[in-house]
C-alpha cells in the first residue's frame, strides 16, 4: 500500500487531560485545522502544503477520539468547552497568540466552539466548511429532531444509545463503512440517496446508498485504506462519543 503522509512534524500535545497527535509544519500564523467525522488529520493532506507555502504555520490534529490521539470513553470528555481547550493547549505548546480556527463537518462547530469560548483575544479568525454558525437551542435537540424526522432515520439520533452504532460498524468494518459514509456525501451518493425512505428504526447502514465497486472518484484505494487501518485500531467510541 503507497502510505500518504501529511508534511510536516507529528508531535504528541497535551490537551485538556488527553494526548493530542498533531502534526505542524510551516513558519507564521497560527491555522488549527479541525477534521469532522468519520476523518482524521489526513482530511487535510491536499491543503497542509500549499498553506504552509503561503506563509503559515498549520498544526493539523487527529481530534480527541481519532487515530493517534488518545479516546476518552465518557462522552462528556467530548464538550465543546473540552475541545476549545485542546487547541488553546496546542496554540500554547505553540507559542501562538492568536490563530485561526479552521474546521469542516463536525470540525466546523468545534472551530464556532473554540471561537466563542476562547474569544477573539485567541480565536482572530474562523473558517467553517460545509456547517454554518447555529446559536444555541432554546429546546432540547432530541425534541427538534423528533419534529424535524418524526417518522425517518436521523443519524445523531440513532448514535445516542452508547455501543449501537458501534457494534454495528465493527460487524460491517471500517472500510465498507468509511466508503459508504464517504460516498454519501459525494455527488454521486447524493443524488442517490436513501435516507429519506429510511424508517425511523432502521440500522445506520441502512440509510446509505451503496457505494459502486472500485475505488471512489474522490480517494483512491490506499488513502482508504489508511483511513480503515486507523478507524480498525482506535475503534468508534471516541468519534461516536462527540
Amino acid at each position: 500500500m503507497t502510505e500518504t503522509i501529511l508534511p510536516g512534524e507529528r508531535r504528541d500535545i497535551q490537551g485538556d487531560g488527553c494526548r493530542l497527535s498533531v502534526t505542524v509544519v510551516g513558519e507564521g500564523p497560527l491555522l488549527i485545522l479541525m477534521h469532522g467525522w468519520p476523518e482524521l488529520a489526513l482530511s487535510w493532506r491536499h491543503l497542509v502544503a500549499p498553506l504552509a507555502a503561503a506563509g503559515y504555520q498549520v498544526a493539523v490534529p487527529d481530534m480527541r477520539g481519532y487515530g493517534a490521539s488518545e479516546k476518552p470513553d465518557d462522552p462528556l470528555a467530548y464538550r465543546l468547552d473540552v475541545i476549545a481547550r485542546d487547541m488553546d493547549a496546542i496554540a500554547r505548546e505553540l507559542c501562538a497568540e492568536t490563530f485561526v480556527a479552521i474546521g469542516h463537518d463536525w470540525g466546523a462547530l468545534c472551530a464556532w466552539g473554540t471561537a466563542l469560548r476562547l474569544g477573539p483575544v485567541r480565536v482572530r479568525a474562523v473558517l467553517a466548511m460545509s456547517v454554518p454558525y447555529s446559536p444555541p437551542l432554546k429546546r432540547p435537540y432530541a425534541d427538534l429532531l423528533d419534529k424535524l424526522y418524526p417518522d425517518q432515520f436521523f443519524y445523531i439520533r440513532y448514535f445516542q444509545d452508547i455501543g449501537v452504532v458501534e457494534a454495528e460498524f465493527e460487524g460491517h468494518g471500517a472500510r465498507k463503512v468509511l466508503k459508504s459514509v464517504y460516498y454519501k456525501s459525494s455527488a454521486a451518493g447524493i443524488a442517490n440517496n436513501v435516507a429519506g425512505a429510511t424508517p425511523r428504526d432502521a440500522p445506520f447502514m441502512a440509510s446509505l446508498s451503496p457505494p459502486p465497486e472500485g475505488p471512489l472518484v474522490f480517494m483512491s484505494d490506499a488513502e482508504l485504506d489508511q483511513y480503515a487501518q486507523a478507524f480498525e485500531a482506535g475503534g468508534w467510541r471516541g468519534p461516536i462519543n462527540y
